[in-house]
């Protein structure tokens, strides 16, 4: 699953793919190493809560509640840093065209050379 995509219209293609590559390889890395796990303990924690014959529908339901605050908290740390990696990249982006705005460059080679430099 692809949580994050970078789209911009002033970086250059071959940045962006690279940038895009190792995103993608970092959260593949990620997904095997860390968030599979813990889904994988969620997931049996949340089976182990049937082992009750005796339990309440709502105490059931609670029981796996709790299994799944794993994954709900794992998501909301992922998808937070994820937002703050894109801010941050914004945020050099506008950097750089500022930086290559200021020097008055005219010609469009050039600004970009300069602009895939920066960063």
């Amino acid at each position: 699953k692809n949580y994050y995509h970078i789209s911009t219209t002033t970086m250059s293609q071959s940045i962006q793919l690279q940038l895009q590559s190792t995103v993608d390889s970092t959260l593949q890395s990620l997904s095997t190493r860390v968030i599979r796990p813990l889904q994988k303990k969620s997931y049996l924690c949340s089976a182990s809560c049937f082992d009750s014959s005796s339990s309440s529908a709502q105490s059931l339901d609670s029981c796996v509640q709790r299994c799944q605050m794993i994954n709900q908290v794992c998501s909301q740390v992922v998808q937070g840093e994820l937002g703050e990696m894109q801010s941050r990249i914004q945020r050099e982006m506008v950097s750089c065209e500022d930086k290559v705005r200021d020097k008055g460059v005219t010609d469009q080679g050039k600004a970009q050379r300069m602009y895939e430099e920066c960063g």
